[in-house]
């Protein structure tokens, strides 16, 4: 069984996947896998380079500080790292242990998820301040 954790940024994804992971249980962290593959001759890496050009890599690893700058000042180069990267998390989620329960942290989901179409059993949103801002409504009745 395949569960996606998502939500927006700073909802408490990495939290609650913490949390789960403390009963352990195996978990996927998406930035964690795509760190990996943007090291040098990896997948990432070989893709960020083709697709936008080596001022976006160093001799290790993807600069993910200049490709930041760049995707979160342009929506389409947003989409179109989307498009490169989702299939390699995508491929990398199909392939873990179908014997096991995964926890998949996935913060793309929320807004791509045609691109992981019938790879999870479940999806759950988090979002943390709101379930805190309900609880301290809650305490204050």
């Amino acid at each position: 069984m395949k569960i996606c954790i998502t939500g927006k940024p700073c909802s408490g994804k990495t939290t609650a996947i913490e949390y789960i992971k403390s009963f352990g249980y195996k978990t996927f962290i998406a930035d964690d896998y795509v760190r990996s593959i943007y090291k040098v001759n990896k997948p990432g890496y070989n893709a960020i380079l083709k697709n936008f050009g080596s001022k976006y890599v160093n001799k290790s690893e993807v600069d993910r500080k200049a490709l930041g700058s760049l995707v979160f000042q342009d929506k389409k180069a947003l989409i179109k790292l989307n498009k490169i990267m989702n299939p390699l998390i995508a491929k990398a989620i199909k392939e873990l242990d179908k014997k096991q329960h995964w926890f998949i942290e996935l913060a793309t989901y929320l807004f791509y998820p045609q691109d992981f179409d019938k790879i999870f059993d479940k999806i759950h949103e988090v979002d943390l301040k709101k379930t805190m801002e309900s609880s301290y409504i809650d305490y204050a009745m």
